[in-house]
């Protein structure tokens, strides 16, 4: 029960760092938005996995390996969407670099350990709210470009 809840709580750290990073660069695509939280998801939870499972005893060692292949893996499905060469990778590392210093942050102060039910309250009603916005800025901006055709 602990580990899936410590992978939540990475999980939706993540999403609540990057999407709007991503979304920053493309505010046009509602298929490209759930592109982002696709590849978040799957490459959080696998990496998290990896980490607590067959990487436990290089944990710091994995982790720089890890970030660096997610880094790489998020910059070629962004390059790959958008069509663009360097952009997409400039867009991952941003994004990641973002996560992973606030992660760390978080992890250095021991904020998930002291206040576990507090940090999920506290980023679930962050990312509900974040994902509504986002949700509303596009359904807003499709219904204004059906109303100009």
């Amino acid at each position: 029960m602990e580990v899936s809840f410590n992978i939540l709580l990475a999980l939706l750290l993540t999403l609540i760092l990057e999407v709007p990073f991503y979304f920053i660069f493309n505010k046009k695509s509602l298929v490209y938005l759930l592109t982002v939280y696709s590849m978040n998801i799957v490459l959080n939870i696998t990496m998290n996995l990896l980490l607590i499972f067959v990487f436990k005893n290089h944990y710091v060692a994995s982790l720089i390996i890890m970030e660096l292949l997610v880094f790489l893996i998020e910059g070629f499905i962004i390059f790959w969407f958008k069509n663009i060469h360097y952009k997409g990778f400039l867009i991952s590392l941003g994004a990641n670099s973002i996560s992973l210093g606030i992660g760390l942050l978080i992890n250095f102060f021991r904020l998930f350990a002291f206040f576990p039910i507090a940090m999920l309250i506290i980023l679930l009603s962050v990312f509900i709210v974040e994902f509504t916005l986002i949700l509303f800025y596009l359904v807003k901006k499709l219904r204004k470009k059906k109303g100009n055709n």
